[in-house]
């Protein structure tokens, strides 16, 4: 019985690190950007409505439309 709990739980743990390894922003993150003060990574084509944006993916493009508040680059290889 024990190794039985013992292997579920290492299972489990191995479960939880290789899903954060995948990054990205899940629904539930892209949800909470769209009401937060801050638009990160979005759509190409985003009207930024003086929100901050913060651009952290890679290899991307990004068309912003509007005035936006300050623009936080951390990605590389994009163009915008």
């Amino acid at each position: 019985m024990r190794v039985t709990h013992t292997a579920l739980s290492l299972l489990t743990l191995a479960s939880v690190v290789a899903l954060s390894a995948c990054g990205g922003d899940g629904p539930a993150a892209q949800a909470l950007s769209a009401v937060s003060p801050t638009l990160t990574d979005p759509a190409s084509g985003a009207d930024c409505v003086g929100k901050d944006v913060r651009l952290t993916r890679n290899d991307s493009e990004w068309i912003l439309h509007g005035e936006c508040g300050a623009v936080t680059i951390t990605a590389s290889r994009g163009a915008m």
